[in-house]
């Protein structure tokens, strides 16, 4: 247990806080608008003596949420674990601020970020001709000047190309389709900066 020293950067009106464990930034970044689950927790616990911290918005160089740290997109692994726990440790005895931690907000964080292409988040419908198709997005960090290249690799079919280098980032794909999506991206002007991210479906 803690000792009242130890706490005492908290009141003891304050000791009950919220925590929000990181998560990769492959499955947030593909979440519409996670500010608002954010502000939502924020506006449950107004006017209460509750702290909320979401560790989703810590800076990189504190806890870097990439696939390294997560054996799957619920659960860190044993180094994530690990490395937040000694950082969880070291915000709770106030040896780094609130404000030197973490981001205002997860869009902030993502603008932050190294341009990159995370993966693809897709749902299911059916066209104009009665065709189950899947519509897909590209998941990236906040960067309008991402150009992306699009190509499909269907399993028994001919390679096709679903757009040359552009800011677009919707595509669709037959339902019942497998194989790969491989995805080149640059940012706009500099074509040195290609890297790519190859997709199985």
């Amino acid at each position: 247990a803690y000792s009242y020293h130890r706490l005492s950067r908290w009141s003891w009106r304050s000791l009950v806080i919220l925590v929000s464990a990181p998560m990769p930034n492959y499955l947030l970044a593909g979440v519409e608008n996670y500010d608002g689950y954010i502000e939502l927790v924020q506006s449950m616990i107004m006017d209460t003596n509750v702290n909320y911290y979401d560790f989703n918005l810590c800076k990189e160089e504190y806890f870097s949420s990439t696939s390294e740290m997560f054996k799957d997109a619920d659960h860190m692994n044993s180094y994530g674990a690990e490395t937040f726990s000694r950082l969880f440790a070291d915000f709770i005895n106030g040896k780094i601020s609130e404000g030197e931690l973490f981001y205002n907000s997860y869009r902030e964080k993502l603008q932050n970020i190294e341009p990159t292409v995370f993966g693809v988040s897709y749902h299911d419908s059916q066209d104009g001709k009665g065709e189950q198709v899947r519509n897909c997005k590209i998941v990236t960090t906040e960067h309008n000047n991402l150009e992306c290249e699009i190509v499909i690799s269907p399993v028994g079919g001919e390679p096709y190309k679903v757009q040359e280098f552009c800011a677009n980032r919707f595509f669709t794909i037959m339902q019942d389709e497998q194989g790969l999506i491989t995805i080149t991206y640059r940012l706009s002007g500099f074509p040195d900066t290609v890297k790519t991210v190859n997709i199985s479906y």
